[in-house]
């Protein structure tokens, strides 16, 4: 295991708080009894705070890559250095590259994102994932809830270590890797027809706007796709039938108010006007 913070979620749900474990033994302690297990590779502090301030050094490089088998993520990654471990989850594999301790300060932290948006992104992973506190999930661990704290009761997950070995690396090391060109996600691209954000909004096609939100952290990086039925097109949710479809005017139906516009959808994942504004400016319109 890597020598880090572990946090626990659950298992009393609704709270996005992380409970702070001291040590390893007590993380695996509390997923055996029904607690989502965290780790925050790059934190190592007594106070079990997830803060940049709390980062001295820069010890791991890592991404996420959900939706991909593992021959075709050994393809895409073949340009890079051999991983130093690769961690499979239920929907993909977390990556990491072990450094050498570099001293941590913002010029780095530019420098860390600035290599995940040139050499990690647009091979496929996560756009969220380039934040040196960032919490991922560690090997060995059970899954008890989804993202919208859905609990798994049909079938027993668990994280796998699927490859390990001892290769460190400098961060010059890691600048060799080749930059990549970076293809920004399309916008839907609605014809702005005033100048009222939330008229906008309603304007938005209900599929486009899903398909450009799909995998992103504000909808809890949970992928969308569809599939035609009696009710018009149900959405599906990593790959399973939702509560919620588009109906024949192109609106969101839904049995628990996650419509009819992408605002409602995005209301339905917690988020308030303020935030639900930015999503809409930045990924939207």
């Amino acid at each position: 295991m890597i020598d880090c913070n572990f946090y626990a979620k659950g298992p009393v749900r609704g709270s996005s708080k992380m409970i702070y474990c001291e040590t390893e033994e007590r993380a695996m302690r509390a997923n055996s009894a029904g607690f989502d297990i965290f780790w925050c590779p790059n934190v190592k502090n007594e106070t079990g705070e997830r803060k940049k301030d709390n980062v001295s050094e820069l010890r791991w490089v890592f991404a996420d890559f959900d939706n991909i088998d593992l021959p075709t993520l050994k393809s895409k990654i073949n340009g890079l250095l051999d991983p130093s471990m690769v961690i499979k989850t239920r929907s993909g594999f977390h990556i990491y590259w072990e450094l050498i301790p570099i001293e941590y300060d913002s010029k780095l932290d530019v420098s860390f994102k600035e290599f995940c948006d040139t050499r990690l992104i647009p091979l496929g992973a996560d756009n969220q994932v380039k934040d040196v506190t960032r919490l991922l999930r560690p090997p060995m661990m059970r899954y008890w809830y989804d993202s919208k704290d859905r609990k798994y009761d049909d079938v027993e997950i668990h994280t796998e270590l699927v490859y390990a070995s001892s290769k460190k690396y400098s961060w010059d090391d890691m600048q060799e890797c080749p930059k990549l060109k970076v293809n920004p996600r399309p916008k839907p691209g609605v014809i702005k027809r005033d100048g009222d954000l939330w008229a906008q909004a309603k304007l938005i096609p209900i599929k486009d706007a899903l398909s450009s939100l799909s995998g992103e952290g504000c909808v809890g990086y949970e992928r969308y796709s569809f599939k035609g039925d009696a009710s018009g097109t149900r959405i599906m949710i990593n790959e399973k039938p939702s509560n919620a479809w588009i109906d024949k005017s192109g609106m969101i139906g839904s049995t628990v108010g996650a419509g009819p516009t992408i605002v409602e959808w995005l209301k339905y994942y917690g988020h308030d006007l303020k935030t639900i504004a930015k999503i809409l400016k930045e990924d939207l319109l």
